[in-house]
C-alpha cells in the first residue's frame, strides 16, 4: 500500500501571538496508507478533533506540513453531523457538493442518489427534510454527501456520538464495508469499543503530543485503557492460561 496522508511534525496553537495562546498539537508525525481503516483515540482535549480539521483544510498548523498524496481529496464529517445538513430534502443535501464543484444538475443528482445508495438510504426518504430523519439516517446522509464529492478519505470526528447502540453498530457495519470498498477511513474517538475492532492502524494522542502510532492491535496492547473491552478480557483470560 502507498501512503495517502503524512503528518509531519505538526503544530498548532490556538489565538497564536495572543496572551491567551494555547498547543493543541506539539510536533505531531505520522502517516496514514491507502485503504487504511485508521483510529485517532485520545482523551477529551488531547488535539484529536483539531487534527481533523487541519487534515480537511479548515485550517492551517502553526509549523509542519500534512502532505496528501497527489490529487487526493479529503471529506470530513463532524461531531453531531446533523449540524452540517442543511438542504430542504435529503437529495439535494447530497447534490450541494459535486453541484458546488461544478457539475451539471443531472450528473450531480446522479452521484448524490449513488452515494445514498451506497450509505443504505431508501429513496422513499430522497424528498424528506434531513432533519426529520433519525441520528442514525442524519449520519448516513452527511456521509454520503462526502462520498458525492468522490472524496478518497473519510474522516469521521467521534461519529458514534449520540447513537444509540443499534445505530452504533449499524455505522460501524457501513465503516467497515466503505473501508472494504476501497475508502480510506480516519475516526477520531475517545473510546473504542465498537469502532476500535474494525480498525487495522491507530494512533493516541496526549495532551496534543502523540503518545503511541501503529498496528491497532499493538497500540491497544500499549495503551489498554484505549483498548476495547472485549480485547481487554480475551487479554486478561490468556494471562490466566484460557484462550477463547
Amino acid at each position: 500500500m502507498s501512503e495517502i496522508i503524512r503528518f509531519r511534525n505538526v503544530t498548532y496553537s490556538y489565538s497564536k501571538g495572543t496572551p491567551f495562546e494555547k498547543k493543541a498539537l506539539d510536533d505531531v508525525s505520522f502517516s496514514v496508507e491507502t485503504g487504511d481503516f485508521f483510529g485517532i483515540y485520545g482523551l477529551s482535549g488531547s488535539g484529536k478533533s483539531t487534527l481533523l480539521r487541519l487534515a480537511a483544510g479548515l485550517a492551517k498548523p502553526s509549523s509542519g506540513q500534512i502532505i496528501l498524496r497527489e490529487n487526493a481529496k479529503v471529506g470530513l464529517v463532524f461531531q453531531f453531523p446533523e449540524n452540517q445538513l442543511f438542504g430542504a430534502s435529503v437529495i439535494e443535501d447530497v447534490m450541494f457538493g459535486p453541484s458546488n464543484l461544478g457539475l451539471a444538475k443531472d450528473n450531480a443528482k446522479d452521484r448524490a442518489q449513488l452515494a445514498l445508495n451506497q450509505v443504505g438510504i431508501s429513496e422513499k426518504l430522497f424528498d424528506r427534510s434531513p432533519f426529520s430523519l433519525s441520528g442514525g439516517e442524519k449520519r448516513r446522509v452527511a456521509i454520503a454527501g462526502i462520498l458525492a464529492m468522490e472524496t478518497d478519505v473519510l474522516m469521521l470526528d467521534e461519529p458514534l456520538a449520540g447513537l444509540d447502540p443499534e445505530g452504533q453498530d449499524d455505522l460501524c457495519d457501513l465503516l467497515q464495508k466503505l473501508n472494504k470498498e476501497g475508502r480510506t477511513i480516519i475516526v477520531v474517538s475517545h473510546e473504542s469499543e465498537i469502532l476500535g475492532n474494525g480498525c487495522k492502524n491507530a494512533a493516541v494522542l496526549e495532551a496534543g503530543k502523540l503518545k503511541d502510532t501503529g498496528s491497532a492491535k499493538d497500540v491497544f496492547k500499549r495503551n489498554p485503557a484505549f483498548a476495547p473491552v472485549s480485547s481487554r478480557i480475551k487479554s486478561r483470560l490468556a494471562c490466566m492460561g484460557i484462550d477463547i
